[in-house]
């Protein structure tokens, strides 16, 4: 393998963590709203805010455009036919991806890895202003790992798909930590009936 094929492989599988990373991260934290749960300043609360900072970290690296990273730009750049097959047989859109990531790199450029002067007083506004809502961010994240997925394939025979973890476990987890420390300030409201 040529350096530039062992670039675009390293390059495909750091950008197929990062989303697969990042939608793992997503669902625990789903997870953990699902259940409306209360904290104090504690573990949980920490937790929470790191996933949901994480998550979009992940995808920030993924969909950066800077000339100089080896995000899914690099990727599209330097494989064009291969990214193109994988796009079509993935039945994504090119044209929605890029018009979602831009709103998801104004989010970046304005709160999340700068702080801009413009939303420092009202951060929630860069929020409305993006208009990036959750369903687009999952398609974002997911169809993209698709397409580099169908790549990394035909690249490698290889498959790296999503695991299969949904968070599931966080109950339990919130419910024995309650167990064992009944005096936490924590409440947990089932999502079963």
């Amino acid at each position: 393998m040529d350096e530039a094929a062992r670039r675009l492989k390293r390059a495909l599988e750091k950008n197929l963590a990062d989303l697969s990373n990042g939608v793992l991260k997503r669902r625990a934290y789903n997870s953990f709203m699902a259940l409306k749960s209360a904290h104090s300043l504690d573990f949980f609360r920490v937790a929470m805010h790191a996933l949901h900072n994480d998550l979009y970290a992940d995808a920030h690296r993924v969909f950066d455009t800077h000339r100089d990273t080896a995000s899914i730009c690099y990727i599209r750049r330097v494989a064009p036919a291969a990214f193109e097959r994988a796009v079509k047989a993935a039945g994504v859109s090119v044209a929605e991806l890029e018009a979602i990531a831009a709103k998801l790199n104004y989010i970046r450029d304005r709160i999340q890895f700068h702080t801009d002067k413009r939303d420092v007083v009202e951060p929630s506004a860069a929020w409305k202003h993006a208009g990036l809502t959750g369903n687009e961010f999952i398609r974002l994240t997911e169809q993209s790992h698709e397409v580099l997925r169908l790549m990394y394939l035909e690249l490698t025979g290889e498959d790296k798909p999503i695991p299969d973890y949904h968070g599931n476990d966080i109950e339990d987890i919130l419910r024995s930590y309650k167990e064992q420390h009944p005096n936490a300030p924590l409440s947990v409201r089932s999502r079963k009936p």
